[in-house]
């Protein structure tokens, strides 16, 4: 299984998530829950792109990885 890694940090506002390792996929949210519902959501979105355009990462197994950045 493929680990794809979800880069999460934090502003004043809010919470921004991207994959590290795979394309296309963005999320944000007011809360940890949010961000992680629309990585959730933007994932089936690219996953129901035409083959051709979902990213390989998405087209066999994988799991999630949260990692925070250090920001400042």
């Amino acid at each position: 299984m493929k680990a794809i890694y979800v880069i999460v940090e934090r502003n004043e506002d809010l919470f921004c998530a991207c994959a590290d390792n795979v394309h296309k996929i963005f999320g944000c949210g007011e809360t940890m829950q949010e961000v992680k519902q629309s990585i959730f959501e933007c994932i089936e979105i690219v996953k129901s792109f035409d083959d051709k355009n979902i990213p390989a990462g998405l087209k066999r197994e994988y799991e999630l990885v949260w990692k925070f950045a250090q920001v400042g």
